[in-house]
């Protein structure tokens, strides 16, 4: 029905038009023949400007994801430097005995030495770092001979690469610091050392007592004849911790202890599945920063 009055009007208007005069009808054409070249025109220039919008938005939104990538590569390049960082700890820890016991104690320019004759160069010889691999220095690095901590740190600087000659660059500073393993002897110096206490990575308190409570990792004692009994009432198929297997047992009849979680049992309590989220500290070191445990309190009381 539309199509239809729409052709009609059409020809009206037609008929119309062939009804004027020539001079009327020229001008009719000139103006129709104007208004189509504008909408070409309009279009053309809207198509240009969403060309010069992508060129703009384009190299912007390459850059952002570029950025997102190279940061990935930083932290990645980081974690590779902490991760050597504590082998290097591992290897001066290593022979912290020996030379604390000789005349050449643990030292600074010792364990520059070391840091900087292994693979850390390699890591630093890299597009990451300005100067390659003579880039870093550990000149902050520092041992503390009277709490036996040494702390390694490495500084050096990240270069942005979308600069150009290297104009600004980005400080960075990591470090490694640990507890030198000295065997710590009963006596040194002619006194007695401090007593040990025990804390957790998450602690909020110390221990006086190793096998406090709320450090056990384990919930039932049992002796070894009633382990299937105790595997039929709790039902659970309890196996030996392959850290125990490595020990020799004597006793007939041993005394077991069952993990908190897990399927394991264990022949000893100072066992490492059992004891490895304790660490030893000095008295003197932690009781200024955390409080006495309330049961280690009520026992030493």
């Amino acid at each position: 029905m539309f199509s239809f009055f729409a052709l009609q009007n059409s020809y009206f208007i037609l008929k119309k038009i062939r009804s004027l005069p020539a001079s009327m009808r020229t001008i009719l054409s000139i103006w129709s023949h104007l208004c189509r070249r504008r909408t070409i025109s309009h279009i053309s220039l809207r198509k240009a400007s969403l060309t010069l919008e992508a060129a703009l938005a384009l190299p912007l939104f390459l850059m952002a994801c570029l950025s997102i990538i190279y940061l990935m590569h930083i932290l990645t390049f980081q974690t590779s430097i902490q991760m050597q960082m504590q082998k290097y700890a591992h290897q001066i820890n290593t022979h912290a005995y020996i030379v604390q016991n000789s005349n050449t104690p643990i030292s600074a320019p010792y364990v520059q030495y070391i840091c900087n004759s292994g693979e850390l160069k390699k890591l630093f010889h890299h597009v990451y770092t300005r100067h390659g691999n003579v880039s870093y220095s550990l000149a902050k690095t520092a041992v503390d001979k009277q709490k036996d901590i040494c702390n390694i740190v490495i500084t050096y600087n990240i270069v942005i690469p979308f600069l150009p000659d290297n104009i600004l660059t980005i400080p960075m500073i990591q470090n490694c610091q640990f507890k030198l393993f000295t065997g710590d002897p009963e006596q040194k110096n002619g006194s007695v050392s401090s007593k040990k206490v025990y804390l957790t990575a998450m602690g909020s308190v110390y221990h006086t007592n190793k096998y406090c409570t709320f450090l056990r990792k384990y919930s039932d004692l049992i002796s070894k004849n009633s382990l299937q009994e105790y595997e039929k009432q709790s039902g659970k198929k309890l196996h030996l911790c392959r850290s125990c297997k490595k020990l020799t047992i004597t006793e007939q009849n041993p005394v077991l202890y069952i993990s908190s979680t897990g399927n394991a049992y264990h022949y000893s309590r100072d066992c490492y599945y059992l004891t490895s989220h304790i660490y030893e500290y000095k008295y003197e070191d932690v009781k200024e920063i955390y409080p006495l445990c309330s049961r280690c309190e009520k026992t030493a009381v």
